[in-house]
């Protein structure tokens, strides 16, 4: 049988920049350039024993917290913080819905790469394809949709304006056009 390649690119350093290609200080990410603008962005985890079961395995929830601190810092990396977010535009991202298939184990003391690809924005939603790996080794891949809502209300509403900019260009205005042409999204 012939070995199937993946979608996913290794990332390379692109250090400290973020995907409109200002600098950004005190990132730990990477983001990588591709011709689609679809960059993978990561950062590296180490596993320490709080992570793993008494066998040493990584614990298959902290692989959902490993990806929770990727997206944190591909946000960051884009040039948005959370709580600047909360409060300049009273809105927070939340988990709506996660896919997420295991595929090797992690074990105490490896260093990971997590990778965040934005995949689709909707007016309301981005839906984003994570992987954990070892060097070139598949962990565990997701999708994940994370939904902007209302912090008082937890409603969904718009990503604000700049954000939904910014994402845009990453994900390319085809599939922006694919997605916001359904007006009826679903969280």
């Amino acid at each position: 049988m012939a070995k199937r390649k993946s979608a996913w690119r290794k990332p390379h350093a692109v250090e400290s920049a973020c995907a409109c290609g200002r600098a950004r200080a005190g990132s730990l990410g990477v983001l990588a350039v591709n011709n689609n603008m679809q960059a993978p962005f990561s950062i590296p985890i180490r596993v320490y024993y709080e992570d793993t079961d008494s066998g040493g395995v990584v614990y298959h929830s902290n692989y959902l917290n490993f990806m929770e601190r990727a997206r944190t810092e591909w946000l960051r990396a884009l040039g948005y913080e959370q709580d600047e977010l909360l409060r300049e535009h009273g809105v927070i991202f939340a988990v709506s819905t996660i896919n997420l298939a295991f595929h090797k184990p992690a074990r105490f003391n490896e260093l990971l790469a997590v990778t965040v690809a934005l995949d689709r924005r909707g007016a309301a939603s981005l839906t984003l394809k994570q992987q954990v790996r070892r060097a070139d080794v598949l962990l565990a891949s997701a999708e994940v949709r994370i939904a902007c809502i209302d912090a008082q209300r937890f409603v969904p509403v718009a990503i604000p304006a700049r954000v939904a900019e910014t994402v845009t260009a990453l994900v390319g205005a085809a599939r922006t056009r694919d997605t916001m042409a359904n007006n009826k999204e679903t969280l």
